[in-house]
């Protein structure tokens, strides 16, 4: 086979590989496309994250204090129960 037979061959090769690269270049787009699509939404995901681990715990802080505004409340009305009891007797004493 001689220099002339080679390059004829690659000629034909490349002729008939034409139509198949012609087929991958829109899959290569599509590809691409999916890909950066893929990229966005995982970065989506990581900030969506982000904002319901903050979210979590600002409902914690929240939840803190509730519970010591409950506590509060309690007392306050151990308090007045006791202005309460003080006001009924001083109620029933002969003036």
């Amino acid at each position: 086979m001689n220099k002339e037979d080679l390059k004829a061959i690659q000629e034909l090769l490349r002729e008939e590989l034409k139509p198949i690269k012609d087929q991958l270049e829109p899959m290569k787009s599509q590809l691409k496309e999916n890909t950066d699509i893929l990229k966005a939404l995982e970065h989506k995901v990581e900030v969506n994250k982000a904002e319901i681990d903050k979210i979590s715990n600002d409902i914690a802080h929240i939840s803190g204090h509730l519970k010591s505004i409950d506590e509060n409340i309690d007392a306050v009305k151990e308090v007045l129960g006791r202005h309460e009891v003080d006001i009924t007797v001083l109620k029933r004493r002969p003036v």
